[in-house]
């Protein structure tokens, strides 16, 4: 049974954790220590059943190939940006991912405080403090009741939202061309139409090529003048430069992003520079408790695969009928 990890600077405590737990588990793996952008040989891979790789890295269809027994290659985080999901279903390859219930909650409950940070003005309030000023003389924050609330994905993030914001008092507005049993209280628009009548517009989809820049130069003017936009999910869902240039000119009223197209986000980034933005470093919904259940569901994913089962994380569902013949190595 011949599990790969892969792992880069960044990873490397949280997948020695994965690691202990497998070996507890009666699973020895191979722990490769990897660059980004470094070629893994082809020797490493031979044997491979199932590869653990963080999500960004470049999990292409070569690198696939490489891998005669391979049967599926698993995030232990709901990422899978770098994976080649289509050229893995074309292989019989599984696609998984790890989104434990502390981690839905955890990204909600962060949205539900970059929404409330945003609309309470704490970025100006931070800049009061640090020049040692004086409050502003008029407030700058404005209640949430009353206001509307535009959520793009409807995914299990982006309804755990609207499911805490229930009671707000708010309007709650949702564009998913691929959502499914809507929960009451929320009415599907039209990203155009959404964008438009938002107060809030907060980012819960995945980053693909066609949603690369979806909110790009045009979509921000769309959004009202006084909006806010929120961004935990992807950087590249977002166009920062039009970012920049729209909320330079004072169209809108803030906004708060915890991912980025770099990250880090680069220390010249223009972005800085805004008085009315909200930065954090890609771990606002990370949490003690999501971190441990990550842990726990990457070996059980990878138990339930080398069991000969698929387990719930799939991404790429179009395998499950041909799975078990790349299994079985026809």
């Amino acid at each position: 049974m011949g599990v790969v990890m892969l792992s880069e600077s960044g990873t490397l405590a949280f997948f020695e954790r994965i690691e202990t737990a497998l070996r507890r588990a009666g699973v020895t793996p191979t722990h490769i220590r990897h660059s980004v952008g470094e070629t893994i040989p082809d020797a490493a891979l031979v044997d491979a059943e199932v590869l653990l790789a963080y999500g960004h890295f470049r999990c292409t269809e070569a690198v696939m190939r490489a891998a005669p027994r391979l049967r599926a290659v698993v995030s232990p985080w709901v990422g899978t940006d770098g994976f080649d999901i289509e050229a893995a279903t074309r292989l019989g390859i599984a696609i998984v991912n790890g989104q434990p219930d502390e981690h839905i909650q955890g990204m909600a409950e962060a949205t539900v405080m970059m929404i409330l940070a945003s609309s309470y003005g704490l970025p100006q309030a931070r800049q009061t403090m640090d020049a040692n000023a004086i409050r502003p003389a008029l407030p700058v924050a404005e209640l949430l009741a009353g206001k509307t609330l535009g959520i793009i994905g409807l995914g299990q993030i982006g309804r755990r939202v609207a499911g805490l914001l229930a009671n707000w008092q708010l309007s709650l507005k949702a564009h998913d061309p691929f959502a499914r049993d809507i929960p009451d209280g929320i009415e599907m628009l039209p990203l155009d139409d959404l964008l438009r009548t938002s107060d809030i517009v907060t980012l819960h989809t995945t980053l693909t090529a066609e949603s690369r820049h979806l909110i790009d130069a045009r979509r921000l003017r769309q959004m009202k003048p006084d909006a806010i936009l929120v961004n935990t999910a992807r950087g590249g869902l977002v166009d920062e430069a039009a970012l920049f240039e729209v909320m330079s000119s004072g169209h809108l009223r803030g906004a708060a992003l915890d991912v980025f197209e770099t990250e880090p986000l680069p220390l010249d980034s223009p972005l800085r520079k805004l008085s009315n933005l909200l930065l954090t470093p890609h771990m606002i919904g990370q949490t003690k408790q999501s971190r441990a259940a990550l842990v726990d569901l990457a070996v059980s994913n990878i138990v339930t695969l080398l069991s000969g089962n698929l387990p719930r994380g799939l991404r790429n569902p179009a395998i499950a009928t041909n799975w078990p013949t790349r299994r079985t190595g026809g």
